[in-house]
């Protein structure tokens, strides 16, 4: 049978695929060109790591903290560095938007800044580099918790921010059984010693750690109860072992070389903290000594 005239056998459509053949055809040039721009493009987004925040803000001299460092493309292994401090190396999650890095700020002293800045290595940082506030590791307190200024020149006791304890003032008002110059006997409730005389009369009763202990808890010095003797560790959180002396000596002025602790060694022995050889040594409960309370976890 033949076929109409201008109609073909062939029912299938055929399409002008050589306009669009990647090379040859009209529109291949265009293709190309669209997909090496695209490459071009994607090859031309800033991959820099920056840094957008950082938390916290502000940190306590001597302590170690864990900072979160947000960011973009921020890579697990960055290296984050803070002036005068020792950072572990860091790690980031999956996503790469955080990194998280333990930094041990600096001791206080007067070479210290009141700031630290954080920075990454040959990494842009988005505003500039970081400041990372730091804080006074102790705070005077008055009467009823009262929170002094750091110059005030009457205080009754001193709070550790670094380990929780707040410690008795020990003070130079030789009418107060917390004067400096006096010195108690060791006892507990097993076994009492003491006299009057040295702690010049002024408790009501014998001059012992045990009665003591009782009048500060009774008078509530600083609003707080719960004060004991300290362990010899807890009183080298205070004082260096290498100087002798308070680790910020204008919160302790009258420090003294000795301190009786919280232990006994049998019924007529008990530790004493010795700052000058940094260790407790044994010795007679009946022998005065100086005492400085605590009170805290």
């Amino acid at each position: 049978m033949q076929a109409k005239k201008g109609f073909s056998n062939d029912f299938s459509f055929r399409l002008p695929l050589k306009k669009f053949h990647p090379i040859c055809g009209r529109w291949g040039w265009k293709i190309n060109f669209l997909l090496l721009l695209a490459v071009v493009l994607f090859s031309c987004k800033d991959s820099s790591s920056k840094i957008t925040g950082v938390n916290p803000t502000s940190v306590v001299y001597e302590s170690t903290t864990q900072f979160t460092i947000s960011g973009e493309n921020l890579s697990s292994g960055t290296q984050v560095k803070f002036a005068s401090t020792a950072c572990t190396d860091t790690t980031s999650n999956s996503d790469g938007t955080s990194l998280f890095v333990n930094c041990l700020a600096p001791k206080q002293g007067s070479g210290n800044k009141a700031t630290m800045v954080i920075s990454l290595n040959q990494i842009t940082l988005a505003g500039g580099e970081r400041e990372i506030s730091l804080t006074q590791n102790f705070q005077k307190y008055g009467p009823n918790i009262q929170l002094l200024d750091d110059n005030a020149s009457n205080w009754d006791c001193v709070y550790d921010v670094k380990t929780k304890l707040y410690w008795q003032n020990q003070t130079s008002n030789l009418n107060k059984s917390t004067d400096a110059a006096n010195r108690f006997q060791w006892s507990n409730s097993d076994n009492s010693f003491g006299n009057t005389t040295d702690c010049k009369n002024t408790l009501s009763s014998a001059c012992n750690t045990l009665n003591f202990v009782s009048a500060a808890n009774t008078q509530k010095i600083c609003g707080l109860t719960g004060w004991r003797l300290p362990s010899g560790a807890e009183i080298r959180t205070i004082i260096s072992c290498s100087t002798g002396k308070p680790n910020v000596l204008s919160f302790f002025p009258n420090h003294q070389s000795a301190y009786w602790t919280s232990s006994s060694v049998d019924a007529n022995n008990a530790y004493q903290a010795n700052v000058a050889v940094c260790s407790d040594v044994s010795i007679a409960k009946t022998q005065p000594l100086s005492v400085i309370l605590v009170t805290g976890p």
